[in-house]
């Protein structure tokens, strides 16, 4: 295609040999690498699949039927959990020690678990789906989101970012 684009300036060899040369020269890192979202939406994925078990098998892994509702409930609040993470990790872009000073997987990791602390209620999150859910998370990362000293400064800084951006968009409407 590029050949043809060139218009028999270069040839697909020459191309494919620059491609290479191009390559080694950045020593083959062209991944722009992982990204806060990319690891949230991971995780959030992971979180869906616990919610739709738990609520077909239950808590005490007795086989319930599992109806249409289940479903549509738990869709509801992954879409809510999603737009509340979302929120936090777009935020934290603005800020120097969370976009740059943290690693990706931290401000994902805090950025859903700040979201999941927000909406925990019997209604929403019961306690046991999160408890739940941070087992698994521990299990398949390595993460203990209890002792993970960045996570936990990271999930303070993003609450400040929101407590700190939320304010100023108050004063900007007060004038």
């Amino acid at each position: 295609l590029l050949a043809k684009a060139s218009r028999g300036c270069y040839t697909s060899d020459e191309i494919v040999e620059m491609e290479r040369v191009v390559l080694e020269g950045l020593e083959w890192r062209v991944s722009g690498g992982v990204t806060a979202c990319g690891v949230a939406c991971h995780i959030i994925a992971l979180w869906r699949k616990v919610l739709l078990l738990r609520r077909r098998y239950g808590e005490g892994q007795r086989r319930r039927r599992h109806r249409r509702d289940d479903t549509d409930d738990v869709e509801e609040k992954i879409h809510t959990l999603v737009d509340f993470t979302l929120l936090q990790i777009e935020l934290s872009t603005a800020e120097y020690s969370t976009s740059v000073l943290r690693s990706p997987s931290s401000v994902a990791i805090a950025a859903v678990l700040n979201s999941m602390d927000l909406l925990e209620s019997d209604d929403y999150f019961p306690r046991g789906d999160i408890t739940a859910f941070r087992k698994l998370l521990r299990e398949t990362t390595g993460v203990r989101v209890q002792n993970a000293r960045e996570v936990e400064e990271v999930r303070r800084e993003l609450i400040e970012v929101f407590d700190r951006r939320t304010t100023e968009k108050d004063q900007g409407e007060d004038e």
